[in-house]
């Protein structure tokens, strides 16, 4: 009765920290190597950011997952010389638990290593800041490609931070003061112009403001609610 016991309580740790059983060193000094020098190709004119995966998934190759997810975040300041560094995340959890006054989220993309889906590159757009980061990290695929690893993960314990990833643009930032975390939403106008026409009709014109400068890739989409909402 012991041995089944102990049998039991070892699969039901398994089941709810697999992350803490599936990176080996050697997994993590391929992937740390590659987040210190990879490149990525900055299109300042539409403000894409284009990662090339094909020599990260081969350093994947002795990682026990088939699923990752890149993240990507937003520095919002830093201090230490050596920012970024293996060593500089290997301290103090920092890669694991990003501090929210430090790091914001900006987007996410899922990968499957070998899928004949997948594609080499990935395209992250709206690059409005000046210094960001990347996060790799394995989830469960219950909740693979919804939410931040931090967020959506039971536990999680193997992640994996980049070197600082400056981007070319001009200042320190594009966004818009009314779409910073924390600021004022002086300066906003929503329509210039609003003529009503009858008592069920609207004519609207003008501008709407954006949080960052409109690109080619952009969409509209107009929502029209049904009567009564």
């Amino acid at each position: 009765m012991q041995f089944w016991i102990s049998l039991y309580t070892i699969r039901l740790l398994l089941f709810l920290c697999p992350m803490a059983v599936l990176c080996s060193e050697d997994c993590r000094k391929n992937v740390n190597s590659w987040l210190q020098s990879f490149t990525p190709q900055f299109n300042n004119s539409i403000s894409e950011l284009t990662f090339d995966w094909s020599h990260l998934e081969e350093r994947l190759s002795v990682c026990p997952f088939e699923h990752y997810q890149v993240e990507l975040w937003v520095v919002r300041k830093f201090n230490e010389k050596d920012f970024g560094s293996v060593n500089y995340w290997s301290r103090y959890e920092r890669c694991t638990k990003l501090a929210p006054e430090d790091f914001e989220f900006h987007s996410l993309i899922s990968r499957e290593i070998g899928s004949l889906h997948s594609v080499d590159n990935s395209v992250f757009r709206h690059i409005a800041e000046r210094n960001y980061i990347i996060r790799i990290c394995h989830c469960s695929p219950d909740s693979f490609g919804r939410a931040p690893c931090s967020r959506a993960c039971f536990s999680l314990t193997s992640s994996f931070c980049s070197r600082l990833i400056v981007s070319p643009i001009q200042g320190l930032s594009l966004v818009s003061p009314w779409c910073k975390k924390g600021s004022k939403k002086e300066g906003y106008i929503l329509f210039n112009h609003a003529e009503e026409h009858n008592c069920t009709s609207l004519k609207i014109s003008g501008e709407v403001q954006t949080c960052t400068p409109v690109q080619e890739y952009d969409l509209v989409e107009n929502l029209y609610p049904s009567a009564g909402i």
